[in-house]
This record gives C-alpha cells, sequence and structure tokens, in this order.
C-alpha cells in the first residue's frame, strides 16, 4: 500500500466545516496516528448515547429518533463512516462537537432541521468521499507508483483534484441539499446494477468506470448545486457570488485536468497484475468524460 502519495499535506479544513480540523492527506492507507482521534470519538459517542438515554428518560422521543443516530454509527457498538474516514486521516473538532452535542440534547424539542443535525449529516457525506478516494487510491496503487517514478502524477491528481473540489464546494452549503451528495455511499459507489433478460444483479464495478465516475462528479455536483438554488432560497447576489467563487476554482484546475485526461486516456501499457491478466484502458469515451468542464 502507498504510505504517503498526496502531492501536499492537507493542513486546513478545506470544506470549512465546523465540526473538522482538517481532512487529512490523500493517502490510501491507515492514518498511524489515529489512537488519540478514536478516543476521542468513542468519548463523543458515549455521550450522544447517553444524552439519547437521558432525554429519552425526560421526555420520550420516537424511533426514529434512535434509527437517525444508529444510521450515524453514533451509538455504542455501533459502526461509523466518520469513525472509518478518521482512520484515514479525517481530524475532528472535538471541543466544537462536545459542546454543540451538549447543546443539543439539552434542548427541550428535537428539531430535524437544526444546523447541529446538518452538519452531521454534511459530515457522513464528507467522510465517504473521504473513504471513496482513498480505495480508488488503493485501486491505483501500482499506476500511481509508476508515474511518480516517471515524473507524472496523472491519475493521481485527477483523483485528488476531484476531492478538493468537492471539499471547496461546502462552504457554499448546498452540496448537502443534492440528491448525489444525500445518496453518496463508499459502499455502494463501487457497485452497479448489471440487467439481464430475466433478472438484475448488483456486481462490482471495474476499477476504470469507479474512476471515470469519480472524476466526473463535479460537472454533475454542480448541476445539482444550481438546482437546489431555489430551494434553500439563496439571493441573487449570493448566486453571483457562488458563480464567481466556482469559475475561479475550474479555471485554475480545468487546463490542468484536460492534460491529467489526455495522459490517462493515453496510457496504454497493459497493466500486469500476474502473468495472464492485463487491464486496458477504453477509448471510447469521449475526452470530457474525464475532465470536470
Amino acid at each position: 500500500m502507498i504510505s504517503n502519495i498526496g502531492l501536499k499535506a492537507t493542513t486546513e479544513c478545506v470544506s470549512q466545516h465546523p465540526f473538522i480540523l482538517s481532512e487529512g492527506e490523500h493517502i490510501s492507507h491507515v492514518s498511524p496516528n489515529i489512537l488519540v482521534e478514536q478516543m476521542q470519538f468513542y468519548t463523543l459517542r458515549n455521550k450522544i448515547t447517553d444524552g439519547i438515554l437521558d432525554f429519552d428518560a425526560k421526555k420520550p422521543v420516537k424511533k426514529t429518533f434512535f434509527k437517525y443516530w444508529n444510521f450515524y454509527g453514533m451509538l455504542r457498538g455501533e459502526s461509523s463512516v466518520i469513525e472509518e474516514a478518521i482512520q484515514k486521516g479525517l481530524r475532528l473538532n472535538y471541543e466544537v462537537l462536545y459542546k454543540e452535542v451538549d447543546k443539543f440534547i439539552e434542548n427541550d424539542e428535537y428539531d430535524i432541521n437544526s444546523d447541529f443535525l446538518n452538519n452531521f449529516e454534511s459530515l457522513r457525506q464528507l467522510s465517504e468521499v473521504k473513504l471513496i478516494e482513498s480505495k480508488l487510491l488503493a485501486l491505483f496503487d501500482k499506476e500511481i507508483q509508476r508515474e511518480t517514478d516517471t515524473g507524472s502524477v496523472a491519475i493521481l491528481q485527477g483523483i485528488t483534484s476531484t476531492t478538493d473540489f468537492i471539499y471547496s464546494m461546502y462552504p457554499t452549503g448546498l452540496p448537502l441539499f443534492t440528491d448525489m451528495m444525500k445518496n453518496i455511499s463508499s459502499v455502494n459507489f463501487f457497485k452497479k446494477v448489471e440487467k439481464g433478460r430475466l433478472i438484475s444483479k448488483v456486481v462490482d464495478k471495474t476499477r476504470e468506470e469507479a474512476l471515470v465516475e469519480y472524476l466526473n462528479i463535479p460537472t454533475q455536483l454542480l448541476d445539482q448545486m444550481f438546482e437546489v438554488t431555489n430551494d434553500v432560497d439563496l439571493s441573487k447576489e449570493d448566486v453571483e457570488n457562488l458563480v464567481d467563487s466556482i469559475i475561479d476554482f475550474v479555471t485554475n484546475l480545468n487546463d490542468l485536468n484536460e492534460a491529467y485526461a489526455d495522459a490517462f486516456k493515453q496510457a496504454n501499457t497493459p497493466i500486469v497484475d500476474n502473468e495472464s491478466q492485463t487491464y486496458e484502458i477504453s477509448d471510447k469515451k469521449k475526452e470530457d468524460d474525464y475532465s470536470i468542464m
């Protein structure tokens, strides 16, 4: 596995999420310094579990309340995608989280539309993105190492720039409400439905299919973000500022992404996993399938 393949360390919170200190480096391995992070996460999970039980004792809550936290893996004994993302280098702002959890639990009313719950949902979404990126980097480990040895970063840059693009859109507040991010799953992302004559079955995507789909996320995300602008009641000025920020970001990456896309399409050297198995990259896709524009 790759020990550290990031173009540079991510030392700031690109998504500007109130619960995240840093999204961490672009890596495919388990972060070596996660013990303290995990202990803090366990403390947070216990605080939420105990708080829900206390809240229920004072004022019985619906079963959906428990299902909600169970969905995020925030009840004792459950697994959490957020915890998995921590293992890949995500660093949470526990000082803020502890305060917000206490404030939420002490509130007499349970508001599904509260900023706290929206922030928790966007934290889940960003954790899923972190895990998808990590798996893609692992799947293309050999190619990235080969590119690094020759001074090229086509696949690596394509993946990491897409991840940073997704992160950078969260300060607008719009990705949270898009269908794409509401339904994003690091498990389902690598699956597809294969339709047969009589029945359909769920199969694994090829790694090339998964990569192309990931590189296409920015374009699809932008489309959906503009679709939800009316739903979140943005002013004309807010929309104009949003457009300006997107144009600035895309302008800086577009030329590079076109070069990376071309390099990826031209990478027809067989990838040998063993003596009898090779992989070829299809050239049937159009060039802009691999670009964020």
